[in-house]
């Protein structure tokens, strides 16, 4: 007799809890190691920005050795001492005027292309101020160098200072210091260099010439290196406000019927972009406090001595020797 019936089902394998706790501590685990790389990645992001932006203060202040060339530009091209400080001034307004366009710049596009913008400043303005020196070209060629010598002065400054204070919400002040700190060493130590390796020993004069190439050159690989270098972290808080503001955007959208409030023109594909006003709230707020005005007039006043003294320091200097 030949047995029919169905054979009996294969016994399925029992789950054992021990296996699934340690698939899940697994999974957690990948996960922990997943969120621990991603946040090494970007401390160290963050940390290079930050050398990066250290490295760009440092080497930004090359027009606070003007009173180095200053007695150069009277003995050999023959300026009064009224044309030398008018050089200064040029330089002195294109660093402190376009400043609002730079903040423009670094919010819209970045630092990084504020950095790459400095470049674009220092290598034709140093080239075009060799040239003028070399060949004796008119003074007004050299005012239009230094204006440029200026802004590629403010913007690089700007874009190191800038990278530091959005990624170091929390200790702006620290994070501020050390990039104005190294701004105002950079004379120091350039200033050394500049008298030790392009100086003549015969006559003890300076090749001025020389050391403007060297400065486009010098100066346009710094731009390029903060161009690479300055990235901005975003805040855990700033990435919570940036996808509650897309998921607002997302809710508020309905798929055909217009909604209160709306025009009901029912454009399939059209996308709801949001206007970036120029100014925002607490820049308005900073420019109606009436104490910043009293501050902004303060820092005119004291600014202006102090630039003074700088452009006609080598002309002290020489007179106090003689």
């Amino acid at each position: 007799m030949i047995d029919n019936s169905p054979p009996p089902p294969f016994p399925l394998p029992t789950p054992d809890p021990d296996s699934k706790r340690h698939a899940t501590s697994a999974a957690s685990l990948d996960f922990g190691c997943t969120n621990n790389s991603l946040e090494w990645k970007y401390v160290l992001i963050k940390w290079t920005s930050f050398a990066c932006a250290i490295v760009n203060c440092l080497c930004a202040g090359s027009i606070l050795l003007f009173s180095l060339w200053a007695p150069t530009f009277q003995q050999k091209l023959g300026f009064s001492q009224m044309q030398v400080n008018a050089i200064s001034i040029a330089g002195e307004l294109g660093m402190y005027l376009p400043v609002p366009i730079f903040g423009y710049i670094c919010d819209t596009y970045g630092p990084a292309k504020l950095s790459l913008l400095s470049s674009a400043f220092f290598c034709p303005a140093y080239l075009l101020a060799a040239h003028a020196f070399a060949n004796q070209l008119p003074f007004p060629v050299m005012v239009l160098a230094f204006v440029f010598v200026g802004m590629g002065t403010s913007s690089m400054y700007f874009a190191g200072v800038t990278t530091s204070a959005k990624n170091f919400t929390g200790n702006r002040g620290l994070a501020l210091s050390l990039p104005i700190a190294a701004f105002g060493l950079s004379s120091l130590w350039q200033s050394q260099l500049v008298s030790r390796v392009f100086t003549n020993e015969a006559t003890g004069e300076l090749a001025i010439a020389a050391i403007f190439r060297a400065y486009s050159v010098f100066l346009v690989v710094i731009g390029i290196l903060g161009a690479l270098g300055l990235k901005v972290i975003k805040s855990d808080g700033e990435i919570s406000r940036t996808g509650e503001r897309d998921n607002l955007l997302e809710g508020g959208q309905s798929s055909g019927s217009p909604s209160y409030g709306t025009i009901g023109r029912g454009v399939v594909g059209e996308e709801v972009t949001e206007k970036r006003p120029l100014i925002n709230n607490a820049t308005r707020e900073f420019l109606g406090d009436n104490t910043m005005w009293f501050f902004a007039a303060g820092v005119f006043l004291v600014t202006g001595p102090g630039e003074a003294f700088i452009n006609n320091a080598s002309f002290f200097f020489s007179f106090l020797s003689a």
